[in-house]
């Protein structure tokens, strides 16, 4: 999902960046978790455009949905670990836990 027209910056090799999302979604894996929870997290959150943040741990049923407020300065992250809980989505409803997991085999249970 982008912010009005899609923007996109120049990376090396030929590949391109989206520089106007409204929605990232972050799956997590075992060894990138601290990275991607750290100092990614810290770089989406200084996206002016971008309005919530999708965190999917890939080994147990978890997403952590996080959005802006108090004028951006702060984010709040709400954290969903039941396979009933219902994630929103921005402005296109929302999906079940069950659903987004439907398909894995995960590691653990949700802690």
């Amino acid at each position: 999902m982008v912010q009005g027209e899609e923007e996109y910056a120049e990376l090396p090799r030929g590949l391109k960046a989206l520089t106007n999302p409204t929605l990232i979604a972050e799956v997590l894996s075992p060894s990138t978790h601290t990275y991607d929870l750290g100092a990614i997290f810290w770089h989406y959150r200084h996206i002016p455009s971008l309005e919530q943040i999708l965190l999917i741990d890939s080994t147990r049923m978890y997403v952590g949905c996080a959005v802006p407020r108090n004028g951006r300065r702060d984010w709040s992250l709400r954290d969903f670990t039941r396979s009933e809980d219902e994630v929103p989505i921005l402005q296109e409803g929302e999906i079940s836990l069950a659903r987004l997991y439907q398909n894995l085999k995960l590691n653990s249970p949700a802690e």
